[in-house]
């Protein structure tokens, strides 16, 4: 069984372990004046590296609605280009294309469409 009640006890544990970790680092370490330099210079360091994250679950709503809006997140995202091919020179083909391809490995034996 995959759901038991032992399971879920143990993930609850894990993800309230995993938020305390994430609120000392990001909210509480910076604001309190009780922590030596080196560490509190970590804890900005790591809030600053985590803020996009912060940033994406403040605006977690509007990212729902805009994927479910016939494509309103990429359109918006697709409009921001460099350079030409313009298909290709934006942040969904920079993620499509540099991250999902080159990195991972996903688009093995696709072929470049140019009007996707």
């Amino acid at each position: 069984r995959l759901w038991s009640p032992s399971y879920n006890i143990f993930m609850v544990g894990c993800a309230t372990l995993m938020f305390a970790a994430l609120y000392a680092v990001c909210d509480a370490a910076p604001v309190t004046g009780l922590l030596p330099a080196g560490v509190k210079s970590a804890c900005n360091a790591t809030s600053t590296g985590l803020a996009p994250l912060r940033w994406l679950g403040t605006n977690a709503i509007l990212f729902f609605v805009l994927s479910d809006s016939c494509g309103g997140l990429n359109w918006i995202l697709s409009s921001i280009t460099w350079g030409t091919p313009l298909c290709r020179n934006n942040i969904v083909g920079w993620f499509r294309f540099t991250v999902l391809w080159s990195w991972f490995g996903l688009g093995h034996g696709c072929q470049f469409d140019p009007d996707t």
